[in-house]
């Protein structure tokens, strides 16, 4: 008994050791190990959710956060979201007090950080909905409400003001962006182009998003309403939207595309290579998030899917994305909430509803019906949850050291430290996956993504010798810059999806998947045992085993055969 109380003050030791100093993230790993090997009982994985770890795990969490906030990592996020923004724009936490402002807000609200929104000069029975909107932003009966027209006290015109939610994907962050903005002149082009809108009716709209009512603008042009409501019509049927609300949602969307984003800053690579940058193109969706995506390949090429898994993984080398032009292919790779310049992550909802919400809005954006999915490692399960949620779309899943669902003991115990770690903590122990996940990313930024990489593959000679390949290592930095940067990291989103990942049996799942499945595995593989992998292989016949001795976790060698088994499919 003493001896299992001493392990557990280890243990607690080490999760305080983290939150200062995020590189000795494995040495909590190991504690957790060794404290698990002393447990029989189904249980002990969760033991980090036990009533004597929680409750420190949680202060270790406010600790980090802290510690992240003095030095700038948090509250750079902020600073750098309020000052892109044209218009008076600020940021709240959900009990309404002021984080951030910047000067359009300070000088025509007349807020400053400090204040709470009651300050705010509108009708109180407006402020009441704002104040109640912010605090409970997430729930069932305000996930729809992204946009606000409040009536101030001293003028006819309303403000019009729009939510953001996650904020440099702190979820306590609330942006608020008004109708105090500049309009580019940009922004009007744009929207005569893509809706095929006359000069009067891109007029009639940028004066309804700037929060005039049809009275006011007839009033200002010297038209009649019946005309201006004409106008209204036309847009409406022009843009295929059902309601004035709506209209405005789809151009304020349009509005965050014009605008010039702050580049993301990607983590140094090998010295001496200077990779082309990535070149992101951007949809708004329906319910006005921005997604972001990387088409690679030939632009008129034959499409695929390309899921790059929950680090980010979104560029392959340059000799295979030379061969996808030379052969007319286009991997497109959709840029999931919560990560890079993608709108976070709703509140509330499942991270892999969303990411299939969002993957199938994007084909149905490109005018692509069907194709097949190329998924690295764990988004295996995401590509299957995708085929299965919508069938028809997908003619077959190309997986890359995929991840196995794990249903017995023996799944568990094959695993190694790291990925039963966040398997298990995922699964049994959620409720620390926020900590976990923000300490996972800044030990990334502490050791250097190369040093990282090699810490959590060290028992994989075969993934040792990829990553010391310059060319390859570059490849992984250039796509992980929407995951992990100088000034931004995805944890959020990564909580996110490790709990939709990881949390659930999806065996079921698997069984059910109609399209064929071809697997590249390699022996030995560190995250995704091989003997796991063979398993449910043999019992689904729906699934190809390609198996590789030689290699483990990373394929980027054998690019020209994975590749050409989506062309194959491509072809039929």
């Amino acid at each position: 008994m003493a001896g299992n109380e001493l392990d557990t003050d280890d243990l607690v030791d080490r999760v305080y050791d983290v939150a200062v100093a995020p590189e000795r993230l494995e040495q909590l790993v190991d504690s957790w190990q060794q404290r698990l090997n002393l447990q029989n009982e189904p249980g002990a994985l969760g033991l980090l959710s036990g009533p004597g770890v929680l409750k420190h795990v949680q202060r270790a969490e406010r600790i980090l956060r802290e510690l992240m906030s003095v030095v700038g990592e948090q509250r750079d996020g902020i600073r750098d979201w309020i000052d892109a923004a044209r218009a008076a724009a600020l940021v709240v936490n959900r009990s309404g007090v002021i984080i951030a402002a910047n000067d359009a807000a300070m000088q025509t609200l007349w807020l400053k950080p400090g204040n709470t929104l009651k300050v705010l000069q509108v009708v109180p029975d407006d402020l009441d909905v704002l104040v109640d909107l912010v605090e409970n932003l997430g729930s069932a009966s305000s996930a729809d409400i992204r946009l606000l027209r409040l009536r101030k006290l001293d003028e006819n015109a309303p403000i019009l003001m729009r939510i953001v939610d996650s904020v440099g994907g702190d979820p306590d962050r609330i942006g608020l962006v008004t109708s105090i903005l500049t309009w580019p002149a940009q922004l009007s082009s744009r929207l005569m182009v893509t809706f095929h809108l006359t000069l009067t009716e891109a007029d009639v709209l940028k004066a309804l998003t700037l929060g005039s009512s049809v009275k006011e603008i007839a009033r200002r042009t010297a038209r009649t309403e019946a005309t201006v409501r004409s106008h209204v019509k036309a847009l409406l049927s022009k843009t295929e939207t059902q309601s004035q609300m709506e209209l405005v949602r789809i151009t304020l969307g349009l509005l965050d595309v014009v605008e010039l984003a702050q580049p993301i800053a990607p983590l140094l690579g090998p010295p001496g290579i200077f990779p082309e940058p990535n070149h992101y193109s951007t949809i708004t969706l329906v319910d006005g998030r921005r997604l972001d995506y990387l088409a690679i390949g030939d632009p008129r090429g034959r499409p695929f899917l390309m899921l790059p898994t929950d680090m980010g993984f979104t560029r392959l080398t340059p000799p295979a994305e030379n061969w996808l032009a030379a052969n007319r292919m286009r991997m497109i790779v959709p840029v999931r909430a919560g990560y890079g310049q993608s709108s976070p992550l709703p509140r509330r909802r499942d991270a892999f509803e969303v990411a299939i919400e969002d993957m199938f809005a994007l084909c149905d954006h490109l005018r692509i019906d069907i194709c097949p999915i190329l998924a690295m490692c764990d988004d295996f399960h995401l590509a299957v949850a995708a085929a299965v949620a919508a069938p028809g779309r997908v003619t077959v899943i190309v997986a890359l050291g995929p991840t196995m669902p794990a249903t017995q003991p023996e799944h568990f115990r094959r695993m190694p430290k790291w990925t039963r770690f966040v398997y298990a903590t995922a699964r049994y122990a959620p409720l620390t996956l926020p900590y976990m996940s923000m300490a996972f990313f800044q030990c990334i930024r502490r050791l250097g993504p190369r040093r990282f990489m090699e810490a959590v593959m060290a028992t994989s000679k075969a993934d040792l010798a990829v990553l010391a390949d310059d060319e390859t290592l570059t490849a992984m930095l250039q796509g992980t810059e929407i995951s992990v940067g100088p000034r931004f990291t995805a944890h959020v989103a990564w909580a996110a999806g490790a709990i939709s990942n990881y949390a659930v049996d999806w065996s079921e799942k698997l069984a059910a998947c109609a399209v064929p499945m071809v697997l590249f595995a390699g022996h030995q593989d560190p995250f995704a045992p091989f003997e796991t992998t063979k398993e449910f292989a043999a019992v689904n016949p729906n699934i190809t085993l390609r198996e590789f001795p030689e290699y483990g976790q990373l394929l980027y060698p054998l690019w020209q055969q994975f590749l050409t088994a989506v062309q194959v499919e491509l072809r039929n």
